[in-house]
């Protein structure tokens, strides 16, 4: 009873509760445009643009296969005096019969091309919307980190400080200052998750940037 009162009073007078403080948090300097200009430098764009040039690619092949087929050969001859005379040959290759049988082909390749045209673009389209997605995420992250530092965590360390100094004149019992250091504990708590999030948003930009954000060595940045 009175003994467990006094000894639950005496921890609390010895307990302080330690602030988490910004923990060093700087906006880092990404921008949107930054972001979306490397949504365009992907493996996935990279490998969309490489199957629309391999699509054209047999295009050629197929009009190549059409084209007459000129062959020229010139070659020493022994009319009775030894090699000392020179002739040629040419021939000529049209082939006729293979137009009919291109024509499909021709079609289905050029088919290809515009698949592959419609892939690349939905490709690029996807990864900038990504690229928007996740600069936006990260954008209000930062913006929650702010948030709490500025407003929160000055009002929670403030009613903190106030349950403290009236629990030391007997005007605030000892249940209400365990209720806000709890409180208190609990908005650091969110705090540090609103951190974390933060950080994780910004890493999540790195592959659009092509740099670390985060992890960033002494003369990086």
């Amino acid at each position: 009873g009175i003994s467990t009162s006094a000894a639950a009073a005496a921890a609390a007078e010895a307990t302080t509760v330690a602030s988490p403080g910004p923990l060093g948090f700087t906006r880092i300097d990404v921008s949107l445009a930054e972001v979306a200009a490397g949504s365009t430098d992907q493996p996935d764009r990279s490998a969309a643009s490489k199957r629309v040039d391999a699509a054209r690619a047999s295009l050629r092949e197929e009009r190549t296969a059409l084209l007459p087929d000129l062959h020229l050969e010139f070659f020493p001859q022994d009319l009775g005096d030894g090699f000392n005379t020179y002739g040629f040959s040419v021939g000529l290759r049209l082939p006729v019969l293979l137009w009919p049988a291109t024509r499909p082909r021709q079609r289905a390749a050029r088919a290809a091309i515009i698949e592959q045209q419609r892939a690349e673009e939905y490709v690029a389209i996807s990864l900038a919307a990504a690229a928007e997605s996740a600069w936006r995420r990260y954008d209000e992250a930062a913006a929650a980190v702010v948030r709490y530092r500025d407003t929160m965590q000055p009002r929670s360390e403030e009613l903190l400080f106030l349950a403290e100094e009236g629990y030391r004149a007997g005007q605030v019992s000892l249940t209400a200052l365990l209720d806000a250091r709890r409180a208190y504990v609990e908005e650091s708590i969110l705090y540090l998750d609103t951190l974390r999030a933060y950080l994780k948003s910004a890493v999540d930009l790195e592959r659009f940037v092509g740099r670390d954000l985060v992890f960033v060595r002494d003369g990086e940045g």
